[in-house]
This record gives structure tokens, C-alpha cells and sequence, in this order.
């Protein structure tokens, strides 16, 4: 790499308090290998990186992280960025996931969430919750299940009455 292009590296390391040599080391190589050897393909990376690492931070002020994020949960995060979801979708999806995982924080289940709204072009909390309420209701309205017909009747099947006497089977439990 270019002696620029390695201070560039230097200075954002510096600015993200990553002090480390090896992780300085390992940005070179991935731009080295993603042939980002210009000083414009440079500053669009750091400022992806930035960007990132600004998203991320919001998302674990909203989940109430205390630590960084594993990789597996740090993909799913810059899946949402990628995805062009907003912390406050992301916010309203944890909601909905705490309230219907036990109060738990379950990265897949908020991905699926996340992953339907957008399919479905959901790009906002009141269209999310405007989903939702749509989902309740004609959930709500679902008709109750008909029995089908017996096979060679017209008739829905029913159980076949008992043919015990209740009062009997008591009877007979008072001798034992």
C-alpha cells in the first residue's frame, strides 16, 4: 500500500481508539485484496466503516448492550444497515420480539421480523404497526374450522355418545 493510504488507516484507527497493530495490519490486507489502493476508495471505506460503526452503537444503546457485539450478532446488524432500516424500526421490531420471546433478546426472531417488513416495502414504525394491527385483526376474524363430512356421508362426523352410566360407574367405585 501506498504511504498515504496506510496513514489513512493510522488516523482512523486513532480515531476509533483501535491502537492495535494487527488490526491496522488486517485493514491493510482486506484493502489490498478488495483493491481499494486509491485515496477515493479509501475515504469511501473509512466512511463506510464510520457509518457502521455508528449504527452499531445506536443499536446497542437500544438493546441495552454493555459489551460489543459477537460476529453473529454483529451480521445480523449489518444485514438491518444494509437493509436500510432505521434504529427506530429496529427499536419497535425489539419490542415486539422481548414482548413475544419471554423478554428476551433473540437476534434471529428480530431478523425475521425485520427480514418480512422489508420484503413487504415496511419502511417506518407507523407502517409497521399499522401491519400489525392489519395482521391482528384479520387473524381475529378467522371463521371457526367446519368438520368435514364422514367419508360416504353428508354428515360431519360426531363422537359416538357413551354408553356408560356415570352414576353407576360411582356406584360400583363406593363397594371397592
Amino acid at each position: 500500500l501506498a504511504p498515504d493510504l496506510i496513514f489513512m488507516i493510522v488516523a482512523y484507527c486513532v480515531e476509533i481508539e483501535r491502537f492495535s497493530v494487527r488490526y491496522m495490519e488486517t485493514i491493510a490486507v482486506e484493502w489490498c485484496k478488495r483493491g481499494i489502493l486509491t485515496h477515493e476508495l479509501a475515504v469511501e471505506d473509512i466512511e463506510f466503516r464510520t457509518a457502521s460503526r455508528s449504527f452499531t452503537r445506536k443499536i446497542m444503546r437500544i438493546f441495552e448492550m454493555k459489551r460489543r457485539p459477537t460476529p453473529k450478532q454483529q451480521d445480523y446488524i449489518d444485514k438491518w444497515q444494509q437493509m436500510n432500516l432505521s434504529p427506530e424500526l429496529v427499536e419497535y421490531a425489539y419490542h415486539k420480539t422481548r414482548d413475544n420471546a419471554n423478554d428476551q433478546l433473540s437476534f434471529p426472531y428480530l431478523h425475521k421480523i425485520l427480514q418480512a417488513w422489508h420484503t413487504e416495502g415496511i419502511r417506518t414504525v407507523a407502517e409497521a404497526s399499522a401491519a400489525d394491527a392489519a395482521y391482528h385483526e384479520a387473524k381475529r376474524k378467522v371463521p371457526e374450522p367446519q368438520q368435514t363430512p364422514r367419508k360416504g356421508t353428508k354428515e360431519p362426523y360426531q363422537p359416538a355418545a357413551h354408553s356408560y352410566d356415570l352414576n353407576e360407574i360411582e356406584a360400583l367405585m363406593k363397594k371397592i
